[in-house]
């Protein structure tokens, strides 16, 4: 961490960040009221805590969760209850937003910093962990961030190993945490190249370590239930492009899209950096192809939060004026829009924290109580 941060600061603008994320899209406490109505991970997550290897249950919604046991694991080998997992995702989420504070901070200005990393607050980057209670997307996301501000290489392959034993959403999102701690390198590509090699062949390292550990979960060496989709998940997704591809894409980062549109005009003029945004703009294209192939297609775009934080170095680097005047709107516009989210052919508004206490302590939902106020 440079000088121009503190720990103390970083953690107290994760925490409001985070605060804020909460209070305008709170967690779908009806599924703590009526968990038979409202199947929730929460309790395969429990179950996952007491033991990492479980295979049944009612509640167990694919072999895939086989292998997503990080956070469970951890809080099985530490002995503490089930909701304490649901609360390190939590805390996840709010130390991933404090690394996004001290990355903004550290390349731009604090105030940028501050914005943004409230901005993000109203994305899945949060959104997805906070509101689907037991999601354990928050974690890879710190694990992305924590690659961002670039520790040694063999870092980077513990993290790709981690990630595979969360949410494979993280690895789609590693490339991006490359652009992100390579992006003083851009203008030189031997530079670059030579600064990302020692990198990749840690991932790949990390990579190749997970597929062996998850192999000998699959056969059922570790565990002693075999997995049988395999190693890799393979999930339902889309049949098609539709619509509801274009509304998952918009949501996912709404007022923020206009920066990182913005930004992408800006490197087009960098000639000198053109290998490198040529990279992006693929790597890019390939995460949002991936992204399209499940329901969850919104929550899944959390993987391009990175783009953002690119946005801000460039705008930052070549219209600072602009991007103080243009960020505070844009910043506002995240907060007070409303907050949806995209799942499958569905939109659905998130709740801000009164009406999610309402609804969780009256058993009543929204459209109950709309219907009631037009009886009168």
């Amino acid at each position: 961490m440079t000088p121009r941060v503190s720990v103390q600061r970083a953690l107290a603008a994760g925490a409001i960040a985070w605060a804020i994320g909460l209070a305008v899209a709170a967690p779908n406490l009806r599924i703590l009221a009526d968990p038979v109505t409202y199947p929730q991970r929460y309790d395969l997550v429990a179950r996952q805590v007491a033991d990492p290897f479980v295979r049944a249950g009612g509640v167990w919604d694919g072999d895939f969760m086989a292998y997503r046991i990080l956070v469970p694991g951890a809080i099985h080998l530490t002995g503490l209850p089930a909701w304490t997992a649901v609360a390190a995702i939590w805390f996840a989420g709010l130390l991933t937003l404090a690394l996004v504070w001290v990355y903004l901070a550290t390349y731009t200005t604090h105030r940028t910093a501050w914005l943004k990393t409230i901005g993000l607050a109203c994305t899945p980057l949060i959104q997805g962990s906070h509101i689907y209670v037991g999601y354990p997307d928050a974690v890879g996301w710190l694990i992305v961030m924590a690659l961002a501000l670039r520790p040694p290489a063999a870092w980077w392959g513990v993290g790709a190993c981690l990630v595979m034993f969360n949410d494979e959403r993280g690895l789609v999102a590693l490339p991006f945490a490359l652009a992100l701690a390579l992006y003083d390198e851009r203008h030189d590509v031997p530079a670059l190249i030579s600064a990302a090699r020692p990198i990749a062949a840690a991932v790949a390292a990390g990579l190749a370590a997970a597929l062996v550990l998850r192999w000998i979960i699959a056969t059922g060496l570790l565990g002693g239930a075999p997995v049988p989709e395999g190693l890799l998940p393979r999930g339902p997704g889309f049949d098609s492009l539709s619509p509801f591809h274009l509304a998952g894409l918009a949501l996912a980062f709404k007022a923020y899209w206009v920066l990182v549109a913005w930004a992408g005009v800006v490197a087009a003029t960098e000639r000198t950096a053109r290998p490198y945004w040529l990279a992006v703009a693929s790597v890019t294209l390939v995460a949002i192809a991936a992204c399209g192939q499940v329901f969850d297609f919104w929550r899944g775009l959390a993987t391009l939060f990175p783009l953002v934080l690119l946005a801000a170095r460039v705008l930052h680097d070549h219209h600072p004026p602009a991007l103080a005047r243009a960020l505070p709107a844009l910043t506002l516009a995240m907060v007070a829009l409303p907050q949806l989210e995209q799942m499958n052919e569905q939109i659905r508004w998130l709740r801000p924290l009164p009406l999610a206490l309402y609804e969780w302590r009256t058993g009543a939902s929204l459209a109950d109580v709309l219907r009631g106020l037009l009886s009168l």
